[in-house]
């Protein structure tokens, strides 16, 4: 995420990692935060971009959480995918 800031000339507070300047860095980036572990608010912005669940992502989520011998579960996610 470092590399990803730098490289669009965002200056971040090496501290608190919130952008100082925010160049070209982009206001928000689409990421699979759930797979990050544990996510607070702070760490909504963390690196100065709001960070949201893409849809494949979230489709994946809420595959997991259905019980995978359910008759209608491949259509019911095929369609969400639609």
């Amino acid at each position: 995420m470092k590399e990803l800031v730098a490289r669009h000339g965002a200056v971040l507070d090496e501290e608190s990692k919130k952008c100082i300047v925010q160049g070209e860095l982009p206001k928000v980036i689409y990421v699979d935060k759930l797979c990050e572990g544990e996510r607070t608010e702070a760490m909504k912005y963390f690196f100065g971009m709001i960070k949201k669940l893409d849809s494949f992502h979230l489709i994946q989520h809420v595959g997991k959480e259905i019980n995978g011998e359910h008759p209608r579960k491949g259509r019911f996610l095929q369609q969400l995918s639609e």
